[in-house]
């Protein structure tokens, strides 16, 4: 057994490629193209990072080994 990938960028060479496959009585697996979306996740992933930069979640803490210390005597 062999395993052949093909990725065909217009659809009617995809639609003749199919059926010759076909013809052939081969096993096909289809796999869905991929979103563009999803392979620009490094690019959406630092928008999300410089966004919340920007909005500075922090702000209120002046001095943050203070308010670490704060945070765990709280706990005690």
């Amino acid at each position: 057994m062999r395993t052949v990938t093909l990725n065909i960028k217009n659809n009617s060479d995809y639609q003749f490629v199919l059926q010759l496959v076909k013809r052939l009585d081969i096993d096909i697996t289809d796999i869905p193209e991929e979103n563009e979306e999803e392979t620009k996740t490094m690019g959406v992933l630092y928008k999300l990072i410089d966004s919340v930069k920007k909005n500075e979640l922090f702000k209120e803490i002046k001095n943050p080994v203070q308010w670490q210390k704060k945070m765990r005597n709280e706990w005690q």
